[in-house]
């Protein structure tokens, strides 16, 4: 939802792994952590000279 508060929202509960929520500031961090780690340890997308010619 959109209201133009960008203060911090400590209370919102993400979900972890196994889809249960994770509520303990910590753990949220971890989480963030770990999703954000997998994001960006994604393979390469490959270029045109990886591509063969047909």
């Amino acid at each position: 939802m959109l209201k133009g508060d960008y203060g911090q929202h400590h209370d919102i509960p993400m979900r972890a792994e196994d889809e249960t929520h994770v509520t303990v500031e910590e753990e949220k961090l971890k989480r963030w952590k770990q999703k954000f780690l997998f994001i960006l340890n994604q393979p390469d997308t490959p270029t045109l000279s990886d591509i063969p010619e047909a």
